[in-house]
């Protein structure tokens, strides 16, 4: 979802500043008359705070918030959308003759879009949509995908590439490795790194690096690096699905 704030909207008549509740009503109905008329946007609920200042030069100002808004048809419009909405609620608003001016519009954009972020550069109006795919430092990210499916588990070790889930990037990524055959095991390790971890017998596993599965249908959690490129390498017996459970770029 999105909502823009309108900052210090000045005028006269029924856009000076209200110093009632019946005032404000006649106000809040107004301004949001005159956003109704803007083509292709749209919006659910506003309100119209009034904000005030004792110290110093005393000021009062009133200001719109506009929830729930679209253009387009869009919650979240790209940024050369958001340019001509706001371009367009401006006008709008600066054609009645009795706004004489308005300060800054700020957008806040809200997307339901799992395991993404976005954010708004007020200052040049873009908009940047970061996807799963991309660097995404801090957090971990859930991905919830599976790479492999009732795969065969190779010997020797066998490059497997994760940059199209955590990007050309060095990453930790958290795995599952349900067997799909009795006796099937993995171990995994970053590419580049000639250190032998695996521990193929069910006996005295390695259970940093390797996972142990004793019967088909049960699981095990796998963790390591990838190198510079999101690959990892792997290596095993038996057979079994791979998931990317979780990754945290570097």
């Amino acid at each position: 979802m999105a909502s823009i704030f309108i900052n210090d909207i000045q005028g006269t008549g029924i856009y000076a500043v209200p110093s009632n509740a019946a005032a404000s009503a006649t106000a809040k109905a107004g301004l949001a008359a005159l956003l109704s008329g803007v083509a292709n946007f749209t919006f659910k609920r506003t309100l119209l705070p009034i904000s005030s200042n004792k110290s110093g030069t005393p000021y009062r100002r009133m200001n719109m918030f506009v929830d729930g808004i679209s253009y387009l048809t869009k919650e979240c419009p790209s940024a050369a959308e958001t340019a001509a909405m706001l371009a367009a609620i401006e006008a709008a608003l600066v054609a009645d003759a009795n706004i004489t001016a308005i300060g800054t519009i700020d957008v806040s954009l809200f997307p339901a879009i799992d395991n993404s972020l976005w954010t708004l550069d007020y200052g040049s109006g873009s908009v940047t949509l970061f996807s799963p795919s991309d660097a995404v430092s801090g957090g971990a990210v859930y991905s919830g995908t599976q790479i492999l499916s009732s795969a065969a588990m190779p010997v020797p070790w066998t490059d497997l590439d994760l940059s199209a889930y955590v990007g050309s990037n060095v990453a930790r990524v958290w795995l599952v490795f349900t067997a799909t055959a009795n006796n099937s095991r993995i171990a995994v390790r970053r590419k580049g790194d000639t250190n032998d971890y695996r521990q193929l017998t069910l006996s005295t596993p390695n259970m940093q690096h390797t996972g142990i599965i004793s019967a088909s249908g049960t699981s095990a959690p796998i963790t390591c690096m990838t190198d510079l490129n999101g690959v990892i390498q792997y290596i095993g017996a038996g057979q079994g699905d791979v998931t990317l459970n979780d990754y945290a770029v570097a």
